[in-house]
Formats: structure tokens, sequence, C-alpha cells
């Protein structure tokens, strides 16, 4: 883990960067990934009471910066409370991170087959029962018409057998007759 401590309108000194960069080294014991601590020291000039200290840090970790700033009259106070708002959000992106690991989602079961062309035997699937009363040819080609369908079965009154009448490609009409 490296920190780096500057100043902005502020000359960093010793006892400052010791300071900050013993406070930064606990850092690694709330989250074990970072790679880099980036403490920035300011002083802002306000005209109403005095110059304010500031400190921000970003933290870089797995991916991700976790940033705070915090001021107060006095430099060693900012660092201190902008240290126990990063402490907060480590372990609260800790947390996160334990929370998405528990959550797993199940491997989905695949069945693989031994034999790569086997197809299964056709069946059937659906079955249909209706009470037909007998009617004519004509009487089929308008079902047909009005079902929109390709094919229709009925009982021809003519002959009492069972019948399929088609539609051909061609637009006109088939019909299969079968005798009992």
């Amino acid at each position: 883990m490296e920190i780096i401590v500057s100043g902005h309108h502020v000359s960093v000194t010793q006892p400052l960067k010791e300071y900050a960069s013993k406070k930064y080294s606990k850092v690694n014991k709330y989250f074990d990934n970072i790679q880099e601590v980036k403490i920035e020291l300011n002083v802002i000039d306000t005209k109403v009471l005095s110059k304010r200290q500031e400190c921000s840090v970003i933290v870089s970790c797995s991916g991700t910066h976790i940033k705070a700033k915090q001021s107060s009259p006095d430099m060693y106070a900012s660092i201190d409370m902008v240290f126990e708002k990063i402490v907060k959000q480590l372990k609260k992106y800790k947390d996160k991170i334990k929370k998405r690991k528990k959550v797993k989602i199940p491997p989905k079961k695949v069945i693989y087959s031994l034999k790569e062309d086997v197809k299964p035997e056709p069946r059937i699937i659906k079955t249909k029962m209706f009470a037909q009363k007998p009617m004519t040819t004509e009487e089929a080609i308008m079902q047909i018409d009005a079902l929109k369908k390709d094919f229709f079965v009925f009982r021809n009154s003519d002959s009492s057998d069972v019948n399929v009448i088609y539609k051909r490609k061609d637009g006109n009409y088939g019909l299969i007759e079968s005798e009992f």
C-alpha cells in the first residue's frame, strides 16, 4: 500500500506527513486490497473567522475509489475526521462485497446425451374429439374457408363415409374419400 501526502496552498511539514502516514497505514486492517491512499491537505482562506484546514482522501482499492473530505480549524483534527469517514465507508464496502458473495446463483442443470443424433420418437401430444353432423362437400369447403384451416375432416351426408377436404397450393381443393 502506497501513501501519498501532498499539500495545496500549504507546505506539508515532516510531523504532519508522518502523522497522516501513521494514521492511514491502519486502513489496511479494515480492507485488504488497498493499493493507494492519496491525502491532500489544503488551506482555504476565509474572511469570516480564520483559515479552514481541509483534508481530502482518496483510497484506491480493488477497482473502486473511496473518497472523503472534511475541514476544521485544525489540520490534525481534519485528518482524524476524514479517517473516521473513510473507515466507515470501507466497512460498508466490505459488507457489500460479502453480501454479493453470499448470493450465489445455482448452476444450470445440463443433461448431456452420449448419442448426438438420437431424436425422441414422435408421439401424440394433443387429442380433440367433437361431434360432427353430416354435411355435403360444399358445406365442408365453406367450413375450411371460415375456419381458415388447411384441411377439414367431415362425414359426407351423401355416402355416410368419413372424408377429408384440403386446400391445395394452387387455390383449389382436394377431397380424400374413405370407404368402410
